[in-house]
């Protein structure tokens, strides 16, 4: 792994870091405050969020209620409870916004720690189909931070496996991740049958469970709860998106297009991590059962090839977005062991870091040419219906062909925002 180089330039880069993160908070939370709601956003906000009560959780369960996104939509109602406003876009995105700061903060952590390599920061960061859902009030990037936490406190597990309460730490943030996106419990499978190979080599197991079947006991509910979850909301006609046609375009070229939308690129750069993953397991098979996060990241991909086969069910582009730390990591798991089979290591290590720099370099020239603050990465969902529906109210006219074009779920969230606002009601007033 190539980590911060020590001396006078490590503080420099991790300034540039920190730099960076900040940038793309800012850019995430700018667009938050002056976007309006897109559908997915305005459907939960209206259908869910303003309407949840504790008595409605076991619903959940049967209505697919949140549409799978159980704490965007929880912590919604907690920020209009609290605040009382129930039609500000920015406080509705708040939650998801908080979940970004978090993000950021642990990736700049990691890569100060050595934890994580300058090439694994611009991958995890510099994603801005990833900054895009963190500006929006969805689950995506929820569940994306919490599998980062659960993945470090794996990572720490990995080196020190006498330490129990690391890896039930792991554990629940898996657990939590995906009370935020349900399929989030791939990532979770996949690892856990790592967890569970280490503790069976080291006989640990028995132990461990022992040990924490406290803790291990509500964990092991929650995910079971989200897996019947997932079930329910997985059957025709229900949530969950559309699958991609074959398993390259789900994963291959699927990981790349989250940093690229030109196409041509997309190709080349997906036929390029097939070979770079193919090559790394056939080059480092004796180093698989040891690894990290490249055996996991194998694991998930079978998994999904299992579902595949059975179901006929491969994620979509925003659903394999919660997979992006693992993903992530395991590739820079990968170029670590190219590094030291090339002995570059400690002959040349300032090589890994420039390298980690260079791609961050072309990861930002990526991110800003896909850049856009009108419309929405995922769906290429606009936010001009708030533009329209306070045009409306301006002239009074209520644009009457105008408004017939847009979204329902959206529209019906500003008109009932201006009602609150000027008690003009968009929809009665839509033919004068």
């Amino acid at each position: 792994m190539s980590v911060l180089p020590e001396g006078r330039t490590k503080r420099p880069l991790l300034l540039a870091a920190i730099t960076l993160a900040l940038a793309l908070f800012a850019l995430a939370v700018y667009r938050a405050a002056t976007s309006g709601l897109t559908y997915d956003e305005a459907y939960t906000a209206l259908r869910f969020a303003m309407k949840l009560r504790p008595s409605d959780i076991p619903r959940m369960m049967v209505n697919c209620i949140a549409n799978n996104h159980w704490i965007n939509t929880v912590l919604i109602r907690v920020v209009q409870f609290t605040t009382r406003q129930f039609y500000n876009e920015f406080l509705i995105r708040l939650p998801s916004l908080l979940f970004y700061a978090a993000f950021l903060g642990l990736a700049v952590y990691m890569l100060y720690r050595g934890e994580l390599s300058c090439g694994g920061f611009a991958l995890l960061t510099l994603c801005y189909y990833l900054n895009d859902f963190f500006g929006l009030a969805r689950g995506y990037g929820m569940a994306v931070c919490l599998l980062l936490f659960a993945l470090r406190f794996y990572q720490r597990w990995r080196g020190e496996t006498g330490r129990y309460a690391l890896l039930t730490w792991s554990l629940f943030f898996f657990a939590a991740a995906a009370f935020a996106q349900t399929l989030s419990l791939m990532v979770m499978g996949a690892v856990g049958l790592v967890i569970l190979l280490c503790l069976l080599r080291e006989k640990r197991l028995t132990d461990y469970v022992r040990k924490q079947w406290l803790p291990l006991l509500p964990i092991a509910m929650g995910a079971l709860l989200m897996v019947v979850y997932h079930l329910n909301i997985s059957r025709p006609g229900k949530p969950l998106p559309i699958s991609p046609p074959t398993l390259f375009a789900a994963f291959a070229e699927g990981f790349a297009s989250l940093y690229t939308a030109n196409a041509a690129l997309t190709a080349v750069c997906a036929w390029g991590i097939c070979a770079f993953l193919v090559l790394s397991a056939v080059a480092f098979r004796k180093r698989l059962l040891c690894s990290k996060f490249f055996l996991a990241a194998l694991l998930y991909l079978l998994l999904w090839a299992a579902v595949n086969g059975l179901l006929h069910v491969l994620p979509d582009k925003r659903s394999l977005l919660v997979s992006l730390p693992l993903l992530a990591l395991a590739l820079c798991e990968a170029a670590g062991w190219i590094g030291e089979a090339l002995g570059l290591r400690h002959a040349a290590p300032c090589v890994g870091w420039v390298a980690g720099a260079a791609l961050a370099a072309v990861l930002a020239v990526a991110f800003l040419s896909g850049t856009d603050l009108h419309t929405t990465e995922a769906w290429r969902d606009n936010y001009a219906t708030r533009d329209v529906a306070y045009e409306a109210l301006r002239t009074r006219t209520a644009g009457n062909q105008t408004l017939h074009t847009l979204e329902p779920y959206p529209l019906a969230f500003y008109r009932e925002k201006i009602i609150q606002e000027h008690g003009y009601n968009l929809y009665e007033n839509w033919w004068h």
